[in-house]
């Protein structure tokens, strides 16, 4: 699982990157130490930021997903251009107009393949909501539901390399029509 996990991290490098970023970047904000901000590894920490674990429920979800939400946003304004460019619109470009949409087109799809936080991440923020002795209101646990569910499949799913792979045959089907 693990050589499929970074090969994934390595073909969405920019996502990746980005990724470890918004995550440091709420470490400091939710307070919670970093032990490693080494983006880049060879191993499940790959894109992503070692860190203690966040104590409370709120701090979690909100930890787990506004990285993914920033990256999200990001990388659905960088592709959406050169997408509807190359694939949508039967505009003749040049060789290197193509090129640079091509690249924008790469950098928006990791940035897309890097919503979901990491698989210990999630499951230690649906602990925080769902768990036993856990102090989340009702109102939380309902408002956190869905949102939280989404994290801890796709957590799963970018384990396996699945979103790398979702993405590239979005853009093979929408080639194809």
């Amino acid at each position: 699982m693990t050589i499929i996990y970074v090969l994934s991290k390595i073909i969405s490098i920019p996502g990746a990157i980005v990724k470890g970023f918004w995550e440091q970047v709420f470490c400091r904000a939710f307070k919670s130490p970093v032990e490693s901000n080494d983006y880049i590894r060879m191993d499940e920490l790959c894109g992503h930021v070692g860190h203690e674990l966040i104590p409370t429920s709120a701090r979690s979800f909100w930890y787990n997903f506004l990285p993914g939400y920033f990256n999200f946003g990001l990388g659905f304004t960088i592709a959406s251009g050169p997408f509807i460019n190359l694939l949508l619109l039967d505009v003749q470009n040049t060789t290197v107009k193509t090129v640079l949409y091509a690249i924008l087109l790469w950098i928006g799809l990791s940035l897309l393949s890097n919503i979901f936080p990491l698989r210990e991440d999630a499951l230690n923020m649906w602990e925080k909501i769902y768990g036993k002795g856990n102090s989340s209101t009702v109102i939380g646990k309902i408002f956190f539901f869905i949102p939280a569910l989404i994290m801890l499949i796709g957590s799963f799913l970018e384990a396996y390399g699945l979103t790398v792979l979702f993405n590239i045959a979005m853009v093979v089907v929408l080639l194809l029509i």
